[in-house]
């Protein structure tokens, strides 16, 4: 009876491996236009910056950075904190 039981599902678990191996193989054959698809939306809600403005906030990251270790410098080096300072503010 309980050999009739396992071989009763057989047919139903054939066809789940069959249908699961199938959409296996459509997401693979379709996986560059999905990410394109992908990517395409994600450009929509978060475009890129442009280059100018890329390089200006780098800027900015590099400056405020060059702050930040003046400051650590104050006390014990006030020369080099202002010519760190000097440095930031060239740009």
């Amino acid at each position: 009876m309980s050999t009739l039981s396992i071989f009763h599902h057989l047919p139903s678990l054939t066809e789940l491996f069959i249908g699961s191996g199938a959409i296996v193989a459509l997401l693979l054959v379709f996986k560059p236009m999905l990410s394109g698809l992908l990517r395409a939306v994600k450009l929509v809600f978060n475009p890129r910056l442009s280059k100018e403005e890329r390089t200006a906030r780098r800027h900015q990251r590099d400056a405020m950075t060059i702050h930040r270790v003046a400051s650590a410098y104050d006390k014990l080096q006030p020369n080099l904190a202002a010519e760190l300072r000097a440095l930031a503010s060239r740009g």
